[in-house]
């Protein structure tokens, strides 16, 4: 297998502009968490760019618009986020962009999710914890994070473990 160096530049993109690419690998369970995940970037902003490339026209060449071929949830968040009116459908997003010759954007995609791995639920119970002690009040970082003040687990892999029953098991509810 040859390796590739990939020239990439990064700019502020319009949201506008971004589209979600056909390429990424991600096909299973896309849409799902997308509204915790809008709630995160409401509430920290967008703390990982996307990776674009530009779309090309059909001659060949570059438009307007640019191809997201990882970050296609936290695009779908930000989509959502415009359509409730939250942030502008003008606001712009920091992007990676890619130059547009001789990348794939399949393995742009597989590259990013291939490595993730999920936070730890033990350890995500003491992040609320630590927040919870230091005055945060459990219903507000509910709502920062996307989850649940008030059921126990969300989610065929109970990834959405609650604010609630972290600081009961732990005395501080």
């Amino acid at each position: 297998m040859t390796t590739n160096t990939v020239t990439t530049t990064t700019t502020d993109i319009s949201l506008a502009k971004l589209i979600p690419c056909p390429a990424n690998v991600r096909r299973t369970g896309t849409g799902s968490g997308i509204e915790a995940l809008a709630a995160s970037i409401h509430a920290h902003g967008l703390l990982q760019s996307l990776v674009v490339r530009p779309k090309l026209d059909g001659e060949g060449q570059a438009s307007d618009r640019y191809e997201v071929v990882a970050g296609g949830r936290r695009l779908a968040a930000m989509k959502l986020l415009a359509k409730q009116k939250r942030i502008a459908k003008g606001t712009t997003i920091p992007c990676r962009v890619l130059d547009a010759d001789g990348v794939d954007g399949a393995e742009a995609s597989l590259a990013e999710n291939i490595v993730r791995q999920d936070m730890h639920p033990a350890d995500q119970f003491q992040a609320f914890h630590g927040l919870h002690q230091g005055g945060a009040g459990i219903e507000d970082i509910a709502a920062r994070f996307g989850v649940s003040a008030h059921t126990g687990a969300e989610g065929p892999t109970a990834r959405k473990r609650t604010v609630t029953a972290f600081t009961q098991c732990h005395g501080a509810g």
